[in-house]
């Protein structure tokens, strides 16, 4: 009598292998997911990066990415038009002018002025608003540590909007 045919173990085998299909398109279904994920965040970073380059060269104004509002720019806020360039009580530069809070949130703004004498830099400025409502509308005023020796202009160089509420540590009961 022949003795029985000895099983190959090629059943371990093939679960293993089946195994080891799963997980890799398992594993390449979960990478394609994240590049998506990733390369979308991406875009919309790059995209907000090129909307505030966008409008810094429009309005020759800068702002801080963490308070830019592409749909509502801080820019948008401030009218240079509207300020005034003239001397504090002491004889130093000093620009003020309005800010109108464009924005759906109460905000915290930093403005930043250049004194200019002939084109150059002689002085710079800034004034911080704490708490500017939603809709409303603030005075800022930025004075120079530097005397007005003659004429001088004054130039926004850089305005920066922050969420009150982002800035506001969480508070515990």
């Amino acid at each position: 009598m022949p003795a029985p045919a000895k099983k190959g173990g090629n059943g371990c085998l093939k679960a293993f292998i089946i195994v080891a299909i799963i997980l890799v398109v398992l594993g390449a279904g979960t990478f394609a997911v994240f590049a998506v994920f990733v390369n979308k965040a991406v875009n919309t970073v790059t995209d907000s990066i090129d909307a505030q380059q966008k409008v810094e060269n429009q309005t020759g104004i800068k702002s801080n990415p963490l308070g830019f509002n592409s749909k509502n720019p801080p820019q948008k806020d401030i009218s240079a038009e509207n300020m005034t360039c003239t001397t504090d009580s002491s004889g130093s530069m000093k620009a003020s002018g309005t800010v109108t809070n464009h924005s759906s949130k109460n905000s915290v703004y930093v403005i930043t002025i250049s004194f200019r004498r002939n084109g150059t830099e002689v002085g710079a400025g800034s004034d911080f608003l704490p708490s500017v409502g939603a809709g409303e509308t603030a005075n800022w005023t930025a004075n120079s540590a530097v005397e007005a020796d003659g004429t001088f202009t004054c130039r926004i160089v850089e305005i920066d909007r922050l969420d009150v509420g982002s800035l506001t540590p969480p508070t515990t009961k």
